[in-house]
């Protein structure tokens, strides 16, 4: 799975299906879990894992579901979906879940029906600068916008529920690629559908492979983000990890770059971000996992 979300409002439990297996390759149905567990409130033990409710998510109808492949042609979304990160709107109900491919935000009911796509910012698009042709399936002949498997990896939702938080997993292709360090938060309304304000938030700068795995909402302006390398048990090697916390970040005061170029030397005011992680995740449960860290939390 890619997110987990618990709902405060109803009290369950959510857990969201990446793109299925094959990495895109494969025809999959995405969907969506709802589970009941027990947690134990003095140990914190969990057990009686069970799944109560599969909805798969569907567009323009129950058989028409939207589909872990990678979009084939590869300039045309369709009803191609990656979904990432997995919120429940505290005002309707309705499940938000951002999605890699576009990148994209998509509400749907509860049934699993699409009810509306967000307006993608055009700068976060993965596209051809001189042609304005995207490509959403991997990054041949891109040159701007998000990273291939890099969009908005986290989500979350203000607890008034008036606006929804997109962030990619990485710097974008135009802003340092690989090597970037400085990524993107957008921001949603949620009565339009369209994007409101982008603000900056920079990563650690000496983590292989930086990215950031999800977003949570503690107030209006304060949220964690997981912030991860790709590192440790899942990649095939079990290197040092160096890179597993949350971090607590501030939005407040942060400089709107909509229109800025966040490697061109422009002044920016990124999110406030405590130097003390939140968490420690790789040294936090080093012990406990045995003296092994996973790739992705």
């Amino acid at each position: 799975f890619s997110d987990l979300y618990y709902d405060p409002i109803r009290g369950q439990w959510w857990g969201l299906s990446d793109r299925g297996p094959g990495g895109g390759t494969l025809s999959y149905d995405t969907r969506v879990q709802r589970f009941t567990i027990d947690i134990d409130p003095i140990t914190g033990a969990i057990s009686n894992f069970q799944i109560v409710e599969t909805i798969k998510f569907t567009n323009d109808g129950p058989s028409r579901t939207m589909n872990g492949k990678a979009p084939d042609p590869s300039n045309v979304l369709g009803r191609a979906l990656d979904p990432e990160g997995f919120v429940v709107s505290p005002k309707s109900g309705h499940f938000l879940v951002s999605d890699e491919y576009g990148p994209s935000l998509y509400e749907f009911n509860r049934n699993g029906e699409l009810v509306r796509a967000f307006a993608t910012p055009t700068n976060v698009i993965p596209r051809n600068l001189a042609s304005g042709v995207p490509n959403y399936a991997n990054d041949t002949g891109n040159t701007a916008g998000k990273r291939t498997n890099r969009g908005f990896e986290g989500l979350a939702v203000s607890p008034d529920g008036q606006y929804a938080y997109a962030m990619l997993q990485s710097a974008m292709l135009d802003e340092g690629g690989g090597s970037g360090t400085i990524n993107r938060i957008v921001q949603f309304d949620m009565n339009t559908g369209r994007a409101v304000a982008q603000f900056a938030y920079r990563m650690e700068g000496s983590s292989q492979g930086r990215g950031i795995s999800a977003l949570v909402a503690i107030n209006e302006t304060e949220f964690l983000v997981l912030e991860r390398n790709n590192r440790g048990v899942g990649v095939g090697a079990e290197f040092t990890p160096v890179n597993k916390r949350v971090y607590k970040i501030d939005i407040a005061g942060a400089t709107d770059v909509s229109e800025i170029d966040l490697d061109s030397g422009a002044a920016f005011v990124p999110v406030t971000k405590n130097t003390t992680a939140f968490m420690n995740l790789a040294s936090d449960t080093l012990v406990a996992l045995g003296n092994k860290v996973p790739e992705k939390w």
